[in-house]
């Protein structure tokens, strides 16, 4: 009876044992190390880029071992790249529908990825349709010839459905930039201190949809748009850029509601070829070295104006708030502007200031 129960004991200490020694193993290199990575990881299959030898130190190039995640990932599943400053001599390409996802682009607990590199033809390059970046601070080095994040198709095989969120790309030569693409998704992004422009959109880019975002203190402009159609801005900031804080050209059917624009130097809004609606738009401290206007300068466009207000200006002396070439036409009711207006004739002008002026009185 003393054996059989001895032996029953043994039994279960070593039970305990094995549970006590599973429970106390070594953490493998692809576990989570928080409860908000754990979240992230347990919704969808992923991929840990700690399981390919990435440091996340900023000393340790971690190029290959990022581009050997992306590469091992299957369609439709996560890459995830936890909190830490990891450096990449090379240009990541992503050309399959993945997401890859960091921890956040704020200071608190950020994923970095730094490219101190300046001959890359992009920091991310992405050739392939529904692919999801989110949450990454991308660090070029001031001095960049390449653009943080590239979307690029081709004439004859666009990329669609690319939806990024959460990003900054500060450093580069543009913050963000496509090219043949639609249906492309930006969110609560940051394009800052880039060479050129904070975000450039090119050549076809239907559906494209701009939210959230700020583009600042940019050598070129804020938003460059060259060539897109059916296009929306909502609630967007451009400030203290040193060319225009939205540039269009070549651009039709665009909707912008809601965005502000504050000390730009070429002024607010200038459209080239273009049809614009705009429902809300606030201007502060723009133009300082404005030669056409400080709030909208339009040359062959075709505007519909609401809501636009115009709080103070940085302008020479006789610099108008608004020109309307001779081949545009502009619908504008009751703004509040601090300069004069310059309708050229041949413009087709209607509308209404607030006291009660019809516009097309105005018109040279």
């Amino acid at each position: 009876m003393c054996k059989k129960w001895l032996i029953t004991v043994f039994t279960m200490f070593c039970m305990l044992m094995v549970m006590v020694l599973a429970g106390a193993a070594p953490t493998p290199a692809n576990y989570p190390d928080t409860a908000q990575e754990a979240d992230i990881i347990t919704k969808v299959p992923w991929v840990d880029v700690r399981a390919f030898g990435a440091r996340g130190d900023n000393q340790t190039d971690d190029a290959a071992a990022l581009q050997a995640a992306i590469d091992a990932c299957t369609e439709g599943s996560t890459v995830f790249i936890p909190p830490g400053t990891f450096k990449c001599s090379k240009q990541l390409v992503i050309n399959k529908a993945i997401t890859l996802k960091g921890l956040g682009a704020d200071t608190n607990g950020r994923t970095t990825i730094n490219f101190p590199i300046t001959n890359l033809s992009a920091g991310i390059l992405i050739t392939h349709s529904s692919v999801v970046l989110e949450g990454f601070y991308l660090k070029g080095n001031s001095a960049s010839a390449n653009s943080g994040i590239e979307v690029v198709g081709t004439p004859s095989s666009f990329v669609s459905f690319t939806r990024i969120k959460n990003v900054w790309s500060v450093g580069f030569l543009n913050g963000f930039y496509t090219d043949y693409a639609y249906l492309t998704a930006f969110e609560d992004c940051v394009g800052a201190s880039n060479v050129k422009n904070g975000f450039s959109i090119n050549h076809g880019a239907t559906t494209t949809s701009i939210r959230g975002t700020w583009a600042l203190n940019n050598s070129g402009n804020g938003y460059d748009i060259n060539t897109a159609d059916y296009m929306a801005f909502m609630t967007t900031a451009a400030d203290n850029n040193k060319g225009y804080a939205y540039s269009f050209s070549n651009v039709h059917g665009v909707s912008i509601n809601g965005i502000g624009s504050e000390n730009n130097s070429s002024g607010a809004v200038y459209a080239k070829d273009s049809s614009l609606a705009i429902n809300g738009m606030v201007g502060v401290g723009n133009g300082a070295t404005a030669t056409n206007a400080t709030m909208l300068y339009s040359v062959n466009s075709h505007i519909t104006a609401y809501g636009v207000d115009e709080c103070s200006v940085y302008a020479s002396a006789g610099v108008p708030s608004i020109v309307i070439d001779a081949t545009s036409s502009l619908v504008l009711n009751c703004p509040n502007l601090q300069r004069s207006y310059s309708f050229m004739a041949g413009a087709n002008i209607s509308g209404m200031l607030r006291d009660g002026t019809e516009l097309h009185t105005l018109k040279k």
